[in-house]
């Protein structure tokens, strides 16, 4: 859990930073003392949903993207949990699904069998999560891609915590803000890209893009 606070609290530094707000000035505006403020930014303590609806509120932003982080899924659940906590890893081989890892809490569902077909990996964890009673996180993996995580409930509900689609946008994401790094050094560039950004909502913008693409040398 301390990694995941420590995540969070570099997140809200650099946010109050690009803000330009003093860590006293946001202090006094979410009503804490100042050293609370820096107990959350150092990873100390992570605030309560009261804190974080006043946070959200005094950077002017959804509270989801005070999370927008980069936090491998699979740490965050080992992190937010004990060996209590009933947590299992799955890896498919073709049409074979092996168990890889899981908590103690569940080594008497798994010891006996720890592979089985692909088509009967629902059902498997579906009886898992019932006879234990619990809760039971499941993290998939494809060819050595996680491919999702899924929470199976004793009375059968199933939620996806994280699906292929997820995946595939937080690569995506990725990959273009490293694309964009490369224009860090290039202010020419970076205008370039915040008017062209502005052009979705504003027309003005559209005549301004137009006007830096005749006389803008963007090799500089």
């Amino acid at each position: 859990m301390k990694e995941f606070r420590e995540a969070f609290g570099r997140r809200i530094k650099l946010l109050r930073k690009n803000r330009r707000i003093t860590q006293e000035k946001l202090a006094e505006i979410i009503g804490l003392n100042p050293r609370q403020l820096t107990r959350i930014e150092t990873g100390e303590n992570f605030p309560s949903s009261d804190t974080l609806v006043k946070l959200s509120m005094a950077l002017d932003l959804d509270v989801k993207y005070m999370f927008d982080f980069d936090w491998d899924p699979e740490i965050a659940m080992l992190a937010t949990g004990t060996d209590a906590k009933p947590l299992l890893r799955l890896v498919q081989n073709n049409e074979v699904v092996t168990i890889k890892s899981y908590t103690p809490v569940i080594a008497e569902e798994v010891k006996e069998s720890k592979h089985f077909p692909v088509t009967q990996s629902e059902e498997s964890m579906k009886k898992i999560a019932k006879k234990i009673n619990k809760p039971l996180t499941v993290e998939y993996f494809i060819n050595k891609k996680r491919a999702n995580i899924k929470t199976y409930y004793p009375n059968g509900k199933i939620e996806n915590l994280l699906t292929e689609v997820d995946i595939q946008e937080n690569e995506e994401y990725k990959a273009l803000c490293a694309e964009l790094k490369k224009f860090a050094k290039s202010p020419a560039k970076l205008e370039f890209i915040k008017i062209a950004l502005q052009v979705f909502d504003n027309k003005e913008a559209a005549e301004k893009l137009k006007l830096m693409l005749k006389g803008m040398d963007l090799n500089k």
